[in-house]
């Protein structure tokens, strides 16, 4: 699963950071996050950074 979506988070400009295992950056928002089991830690410091991670993700998964 953790393969598949880091395939569909590199669609909207998502990718792994090459040091820390589980540690995603957007290319140009300045936005990261952090898979955990079963949910995401995230730091960001616009709004519209979170909201985009959020959509990218509910395109995938159903979220609550």
């Amino acid at each position: 699963m953790h393969d598949d979506l880091e395939e569909h988070l590199q669609k909207f400009g998502y990718d792994k950071t090459a040091h820390t295992e589980g540690l995603f950056k957007h290319k140009a928002q300045n936005i990261t996050f952090t898979l955990v089991v079963y949910g995401f830690g995230i730091k960001y410091t616009e709004q519209e950074d979170a909201n985009h991670l959020v959509k990218a993700v509910w395109q995938k998964y159903h979220l609550r």
